[in-house]
């Protein structure tokens, strides 16, 4: 799933924030499958720099990956979160130019916090 505030008219690129579910997560713990994505931006050239952390929020223990990169001359900037819910893996990724990063903030972090699962009720 994934969201841009942009016009139709405007390149949806610049500006969106997408939610995945992993497929295959193989037999790697949780925090080991959030190191592994992690640590594979770190063969990226046109990372000018990053940070990750945890924190405890309605979702649980999430991992965060922030990151300020470069592509076809221009900065950008990313917010992921890595989420589990139930067994699978989630990924939610704020990607932005970075002159348009801070105007479309609240609302890509407000998308996140509106996140819920609905449980089964066999």
């Amino acid at each position: 799933m994934s969201y841009t505030p942009l016009s139709i008219d405007e390149n949806p690129f610049q500006n969106s924030v997408s939610v995945f579910q992993f497929l295959e997560t193989n037999d790697h713990s949780f925090e080991e499958f959030v190191q592994t994505r992690i640590n594979e931006t770190n063969n990226s050239r046109t990372i000018i720099k990053q940070e990750s952390y945890s924190e405890l929020t309605q979702l649980g223990t999430i991992y965060i990956h922030n990151l300020e990169s470069t592509f076809q001359g221009h900065i950008n900037k990313e917010f992921f979160v890595y989420f589990e819910h139930n067994g699978n893996y989630y990924h939610y990724n704020y990607y932005s130019r970075k002159n348009l990063y801070k105007k479309h903030l609240d609302d890509a972090m407000s998308i996140l916090k509106s996140i819920a699962f609905k449980e089964n009720q066999d």
